[in-house]
This record gives C-alpha cells, structure tokens and sequence, in this order.
C-alpha cells in the first residue's frame, strides 16, 4: 500500500487567501506535516513536492494513479466569520 498526500493547487495557483496567507502554503504544510508522522510510522508515501515545492494538479494526478490510497489537502474560505465545517469528498478509483 502506497499513500499519495498532495497539497492541493501549486505554486502557481495560490488558491484561496486572507491577506498575506495563502491556501496553497497552509495545504503544503499541512502535506509536509502528514508526510512527517507517515515516515514516522513506516508507512509508504509519496508526495507532491517537498519543502515549498508544490507541484501542478497534472503532476499529482499522475502520482495519484500509481498510489493505493490519495489525498490531497484544501482549505475553502468565506466571506462571514461565522462560517465553519468540514468537507469531505471521496470515490472509487477507477
């Protein structure tokens, strides 16, 4: 079993941002973190990127389909403070 954890976006497309915050460098930590706590436990990933390198949706696609399992990190935003929740969207592989 290999583990695809991908951040989302790339260095290229910011995604959604709050000033100086930008979803994609939040989803490339939070990859990086994941990518942390994996190796920690033997477990076998791959990545899309390292570091600050977040690399296009094409590349992760194509990572995604050599991988058992694939995630990839988002943080959507809205207007109102108050907004909050979870989003979660899954399927099958094929």
């Amino acid at each position: 079993m290999t583990i695809l954890i991908s951040a989302g976006h790339s260095n290229v497309d910011s995604g959604a941002t709050n000033g100086k915050d930008t979803e994609a460098a939040i989803v490339t930590d939070m990859r990086n973190m994941v990518g942390v706590y994996l190796k920690e436990a033997n477990v076998p990933y791959i990545q899309d990127g390292t570091g600050t390198v977040n690399l296009p949706l094409k590349t992760a696609g194509a990572l995604a389909a050599t991988a058992t399992i694939a995630v990839e990190f988002h943080c959507n935003s809205f207007s109102k403070p108050s907004a909050q929740g979870v989003e979660a969207l899954a399927g099958t592989k094929d």
